[in-house]
Formats: structure tokens, sequence, C-alpha cells
């Protein structure tokens, strides 16, 4: 397996995680009936070759009400790149914009920002300077549009989001 992945640590987690997944399993039920969200986050941390970004994108898949303040949401919050701050000061700033923005809908809404900032929709710099939307044509077309509908063009148009 380390042949696939070139990395002895992540192919050494996934070998580990099937020998020992109804122990997992059993403890993951067990934080789940009796902690609380942090306890969720510090169990999916103690998890091999999960970091500290992807602990609460995993607690997250569990139910657990967090984001993940990863490098997108740090940018969009204003915390730049470097210095990389810890998640004990990322994690409340990026949780607060996605309550502000998930408060009409209801939703998370980290993987939706996580998406657009991924695929350019989005885009701010390392250094969390301004926040550009860029709107794009998608190669495919919309169930809701007509086949002989012209195409929008590309703009982009500066944002400002509230921190």
């Amino acid at each position: 397996m380390v042949e696939a992945f070139r990395y002895r640590a992540k192919a050494e987690a996934i070998e580990r995680a099937w020998p020992e997944r109804e122990a997992d399993f059993a403890a993951l039920q067990a934080v789940l009936s009796t902690g609380g969200p942090e306890r969720l986050v510090e169990w999916c941390g103690s998890r091999p070759f999960i970091g500290d970004d992807t602990q609460f994108q995993l607690a997250r898949n569990f139910g657990a009400d967090v984001c993940k303040p990863d490098i997108w949401l740090c940018r969009l919050t204003g915390i730049p790149d470097r210095p990389r701050r810890a998640v004990k000061f990322r994690l409340p700033a990026c949780m607060a914009l996605c309550r502000h923005l998930a408060q009409g809908t209801g939703d998370t809404v980290d993987s939706l920002l996580w998406l657009a900032c991924n695929k350019g929709i989005l885009v701010v710099g390392p250094d969390a300077g301004p926040v550009t939307y860029v709107a794009r044509v998608s190669s495919l077309r919309s169930i809701m549009v007509a086949a002989d509908d012209p195409p929008q063009s590309q703009s982009g148009v500066q944002l400002s989001l509230p921190v």
C-alpha cells in the first residue's frame, strides 16, 4: 500500500482501519452517546492520520455542528496563510462566519464556501485580502436552461464578507 500512496504513515493508517473497525465503531458509539461536540472532535483527532483541520470535517460528518477551519475559510474570515495560526484561534472566526451566513438557511455553509473557493468562483489570496466573485460558465448546461440559450459572460465582482 505504501507504493500506492507513497506515504508510509497514510498507508499504515489505512491498513489499521479494517482490523480495528469494530473497536473504533464501539468507541465512536460511546462518544456519540455520552459526549458533546468537543469530545467528538477530540476523538476524531485521535484517529491515525487525521489532522488539526480534518478532525472537524470528520466530526461534522458524524453530526457535530462544526466547520472545518481550513485554508479557504480562514482566508474568507481575514486570516492569512502565514503565519499559520493555531486552531483555537482559527475555529471561532470560521464558525462565526459560517453561523452568520447560515442563519438565513439553517444549513451548514462551510462546504459550499470551500467548493466556491476551490473552483475559483470565490477568489481570495493567501494574504486574505479582498474576496472576488467570478461568475463562471459551466460546460454543463443546467436542466433549467434551454439548449439554445446563449452562455452568460464571466465577470468579477469584489465582495465584502462580514467577519
